[in-house]
């Protein structure tokens, strides 16, 4: 395994028992037996460490999400991962720093359902659907650290039906029946 594996191991490591903003470099290189001069090699910060990691996190569990009408299979499969690695995302969703993951998360989403609402016609050049979706994907993520928080106390079907029921209105139609909002 290379220098960038056992950094981003170790980081998942620690964070399933600490918060980002308590972690320490020298803490990383010691359990990843990486010398400094490596490690910024590779990255600015454990920030920009923490990005990397849940990059290839996020590019696992959302593998499904391109793949147009099996969106509502997509998110409910990228939930149970989120599940299950709760504890991990708890603690690197905490930082306010700003350089945190939440920012990165939403950027992340705006990205998935843009391309996703792009693929079904909707006209994502246009200033008003962006600024309704980059909204939209503020609260999707707000609401996603909740969820962190409670240690996924609410289903993931009860979740996705709030997160659906939040969706604009204007892109109602590009959304699969199965998956619309339900009063």
């Amino acid at each position: 395994m290379g220098a960038d594996a056992r950094l981003k191991s170790a980081l998942m490591e620690v964070l399933q028992t600490k918060k980002i903003d308590d972690i320490t470099v020298q803490e990383l290189l010691d359990r990843a037996d990486v010398s400094r001069p490596t490690f910024y090699r590779h990255y600015c910060d454990k920030y920009d460490l923490l990005a990397a990691a849940f990059d290839d996190m996020w590019d696992e569990l959302h593998a499904e999400l391109d793949t147009g009408d099996s969106l509502l299979k997509g998110i409910s499969k990228s939930l149970l991962g989120y599940r299950d690695n709760i504890f991990l995302l708890r603690n690197a969703l905490s930082s306010h720093d700003a350089n945190n993951l939440k920012n990165r998360a939403r950027e992340k989403a705006f990205e998935v359902f843009s391309q996703y609402l792009g693929n079904k016609s909707a006209d994502m050049s246009d200033e008003d659907n962006r600024a309704a979706l980059s909204i939209y994907c503020y609260g999707l993520i707000y609401n996603f650290v909740e969820w962190t928080k409670q240690v996924a106390s609410i289903s993931g079907d009860s979740f996705i039906n709030q997160m659906m029921m939040a969706f604009p209105v204007c892109f109602e139609e590009y959304l699969p029946e199965e998956i619309r909002p339900k009063p």
